[in-house]
């Protein structure tokens, strides 16, 4: 019963990190909502015209990113058995899968290569950010990560405070990373009812699945009401709205420059293994 919680909690997440990304996308303007409330549009137009229909491809690709996305925010949960190294490429599936389910129609192929590449380009600094995660509890099964911060307190409490630091810089390249590893919103242009629903559901998946991995990882939780559910639930929240708004920050700023942006996020990474491995 609890695995099946996992993966609508990652989709709520997603939709929580569309909202945040639309709100600085849409700064100044109304309509920051419509990356959510259009998929309903979508719903209505898709039973009502077969033409609204998607490619084989794009459900396809939606059904890895969920499949992938319901693994990873699965064992994030502790509702299935799970460790980095299974996880990792579980968040891997549900990222390719959100690309193909990205609708590549009449105009839209420049977006989505330019998508794909800012995913290739931040890879492995978000990589070096979820490794620095790891280290700073010295394991990979996530069940003693978050045993370890049920008897002790969330990992931002805990000293040394040079290691805290590292865990929140680490905490914030993997949400900005991972966000640009998961596409946006495909261009109105090259939506169609059915194609702009799938791309919204797996993206939302991948989105709502890497917060949930960071957030168990800074402020870890058994799925228990005895086991501080509620600070779990506000730092997967905070995360999912990381994951949103610095996202769109960083593809604001990589605009013309990625690898300068996607350099400095490794580089920060790097930072953070450094401080929580020595200090």
């Amino acid at each position: 019963m609890k695995a099946a919680l996992a993966l609508p909690v990652a989709l709520v997440l997603g939709i929580v990190a569309d909202l945040s990304a639309g709100v600085l996308r849409r700064r100044g303007t109304p309509g920051w909502w419509r990356g959510v409330t259009d998929r309903w549009t979508d719903v209505r137009r898709l039973v009502r015209s077969p033409r609204a229909r998607p490619a084989p491809i794009e459900a396809v690709g939606t059904a890895a990113a969920l499949t992938g996305a319901g693994f990873a925010a699965g064992a994030a949960l502790g509702v299935v058995p799970g460790t980095l190294a299974l996880a990792y490429p579980a968040l891997a599936l549900a990222v390719i899968g959100a690309h193909l389910a990205v609708p590549i129609r009449r105009g839209g192929e420049r977006a989505a290569a330019t998508a794909r590449l800012q995913a290739v380009l931040a890879e492995p600094a978000f990589a070096v950010a979820v490794a620095a995660l790891a280290l700073r509890w010295r394991a990979l099964d996530l069940e003693a990560i978050r045993g370890t911060q049920t008897v002790l307190g969330p990992g931002i409490a805990l000293g040394p405070a040079l290691v805290a630091v590292g865990l929140v810089l680490a905490a914030v390249v993997a949400l900005s990373m991972g966000s640009l590893r998961v596409p946006q919103e495909p261009p109105a242009v090259a939506r169609r009812a059915g194609s702009s629903l799938l791309a919204a559901l797996a993206r939302w998946a991948a989105a709502g699945a890497t917060a949930m991995l960071v957030a168990v990882m800074v402020a870890g939780h058994r799925l228990d009401p005895s086991a501080g559910v509620v600070g779990f639930a506000a730092a997967a929240v905070i995360a999912a709205i990381l994951f949103g708004a610095g996202g769109g920050a960083v593809r604001m700023l990589s605009v013309g420059r990625p690898w300068i942006v996607v350099g400095a996020a490794l580089l920060v990474g790097v930072t953070a293994v450094a401080l929580v491995v020595t200090a």
